[in-house]
Formats: C-alpha cells, structure tokens, sequence
C-alpha cells in the first residue's frame, strides 16, 4: 500500500487561492490516481500539511491534518489553515519577510500513517495574504526605486525613495515636462472623462471634460456640485473666493449679499477704455469710465451678447 500512495505524488495538483471570506486559508485541490494513472475515487484519505520556512527543510511554522474522501473523479478539496492544528498558528505567518515551503504527506488508507508527497515552495503569496501580514513594512520596487510600492494600504507610484504617505501617491524626479502625467481618457465622442469625489454622505463632486458630441455641453470642461454647497478657493491657508450654493461670489468674504462681493480691496480697470456696463431700464447700455479728472463719463454702447 505504501508503494501505492508514494506514487500518487507524481500526479498530484495542486490549485491554490485566497478564500475571499476568510483570508486566513488557502483552497486547495488534490487528484488521487493510483501509479498506473487510475483515479482513486471514493476512498478514505489522511492528508499532513506542513508549512516551512526559509527552505523545504527549514523551521515548521505550521501543521495540521485532514481526514478526506474523494469523489467520484479522485478529487479532494480543502481549504489550508482550517484543519486540525497539530503547531503553529496560521494567522501568524509572515509571508512578506521570508519564503516558504508546502510538505503534503498523504496516509491512503485514511489513517495517521503519514508518508511525505514532497515539499514545493510557495512561488507567490495571494495578495490578501501578503497585504495583511507586511503590516507598516515597505514594499518598495527593486528597479532602482522606479515602480509600485505599498505600505500599510498606501500605494506610490514612480520614483520611491521612501514609502507612500497617502492613500494613493505618484512621484517623480524628472527633467521631461511630460514625464509626471496622471491621464483620464475616454476617446468616445458622446461621453466625459471625470473624477468624482464621495463625502462620508455620498455628496458629489465632479471635475471633467465633456468629449465632442456629448448632448449637455461638447467640449467643455466642467467642476460640478449635485448638492446644495459652497464652492472655495484659497491660498496661504487662507480663503480668497467663494461660490455660493446659490450662485453669489464672494471675494474676501464668505457670506456675499448681491451677485458679486469684493470685500478688502479694490477693484482696478486698468485699460482707459474699460469700465462697468450698465443696462438702463428701457434696455440700452452704457460703460461707466472717468475722465482725467476722475469725472465720471457714461457712453452709449451696444449691450453685450453671448
């Protein structure tokens, strides 16, 4: 019997994946066949997981065992790190620091019986595994700094000398102008490209440009509120403009009362010929300038049109 299931080795496959509802496992399927290549179905199985580190014959991290029948196909399935814990901790392996090892040892009979399949090495980590046990290590490109790099949920982007800060984060060091471009391209002449910001209440902000044929505004560009906010601009830290939730613009002022508020400062026309365009009630219009001696002087001009 022995000589049976040593060679069920040969055969063996193996498919691993992270299960999405619980992290803490692998799946993993096993085709049993005999050593003329014969499916072994329907029969008692004792499997031995064991999980080395460093090398195939490096330090037992974990192990468990499992008691299985396989189907009509000599198919087994099960799921790694949720057997019978013989040692080790699952959960706290540290697949981002080091390499490690599967031994699958197998008892045909369905006993304890166990003889060892062979060691093969886990060539990539799943990535939930991997994320979750880097914790605040940096995994950092290796090209010279120049890839993907991810910390503790931040990913960066470009040129990483030290780990991303942000959600989301590109560098770069670079003399081409063109070399740091984040592009949002959608080539389709009836649609948008867009950015759309969520607050905690699922508010809308929307930043984009309408494409050539788009039926609410071809070829424009658009910063769009779907709610009943203000709109601000600042610099140094301090607020220098405000667009009203109703459409009043203030500048220098939060609160404006008419249309536009100018509020701590002048307003300068500097060409002689500007001034301020005033719509007379029976519909003319006239630009308001000064003269040499600061006179002011209305002239009679044709209303502006869009």
């Amino acid at each position: 019997m022995k000589n049976l299931y040593l060679s069920i080795s040969v055969f063996l496959i193996f498919i691993f994946s992270v299960i999405a509802q619980s992290p803490e496992s692998f799946n993993y399927q096993a085709v049993m066949r005999d050593n003329g290549g014969d499916i072994i179905a329907n029969q008692a199985m004792g499997l031995q997981f064991t999980i080395h580190q460093t090398s195939a014959s490096g330090t037992t991290v974990y192990q468990e065992t499992f008691n299985q029948t396989t189907n009509n196909f000599g198919l087994i399935n099960l799921q790694i790190g949720k057997g019978s814990v013989v040692s080790g901790i699952f959960a706290d392996i540290d697949w981002a620091n080091d390499t490690y090892y599967l031994e699958t040892a197998v008892d045909v009979s369905g006993g304890t019986n166990y003889a060892s399949m062979g060691t093969s090495q886990f060539v990539s980590v799943p990535y939930a595994m991997f994320a979750k046990s880097s914790g605040d290590s940096y995994w950092k490109p290796k090209n010279d700094g120049n890839g993907i790099g991810y910390k503790a949920g931040n990913v960066g982007i470009g040129t990483l000398t030290t780990a991303p800060h942000d959600q989301l984060e590109i560098r770069m060091n670079d003399g081409d102008p063109d070399a740091l471009n984040l592009r949002l391209n959608n080539s389709h002449p009836d649609t948008y490209s867009r950015m759309l910001f969520n607050n905690d209440q699922l508010n809308n902000l929307v930043i984009g440009l309408n494409s050539s044929n788009y039926q609410f505004g071809a070829n424009e560009a658009f910063i769009w509120l779907f709610e009943d906010f203000d709109i601000k601009f600042g610099t140094s830290g301090t607020e220098r403009l405000r667009i009203k939730n109703d459409g009043k613009i203030g500048i220098g002022t939060a609160t404006p009362a008419s249309q536009l508020q100018v509020k701590g400062g002048d307003i300068y026309l500097e060409d002689i010929g500007d001034g301020v365009i005033m719509k007379s009630p029976d519909g003319n219009c006239w630009r308001l300038t000064v003269d040499n001696s600061g006179n002011p002087v209305f002239t009679s001009i044709t209303c502006p049109t869009n």
